[in-house]
């Protein structure tokens, strides 16, 4: 075979880029699963968006902040606040 027709036989790359660059992560039981990138910004940018639309300027956060300090409000909205458990859902995804 010649030179000529090995290389007409490779795949020709398409010239535009998309990124499907995937990452290697271990799962709670220990196995390795892949993600892919984008997946991960789609998460970030969910996660991004919860945090901007309900935690800023909660009014539960923040009377719970002056009444029980920092950390007690950070429990409650880890805890018991709804958003708190949708944020841990992503995270779980995440690793």
């Amino acid at each position: 075979m010649t030179i000529k027709k090995l290389i007409s036989l490779q795949p020709r790359r398409w010239k535009g880029k998309i990124s499907l660059r995937k990452r290697l992560f271990f799962n709670g039981a220990g196995c390795l699963i892949f993600v892919k990138e984008s997946a991960r910004k789609a998460l970030f940018t969910q996660v991004e968006h919860l945090l901007n639309e309900y935690c800023e300027g909660c009014f539960v956060h923040r009377q719970l902040k002056r009444e029980g300090g920092r950390r007690t409000a950070h429990r409650f909205c880890i805890s018991q606040c709804t958003v708190g458990q949708k944020i841990q859902e992503y995270g779980k995804k995440l690793t």
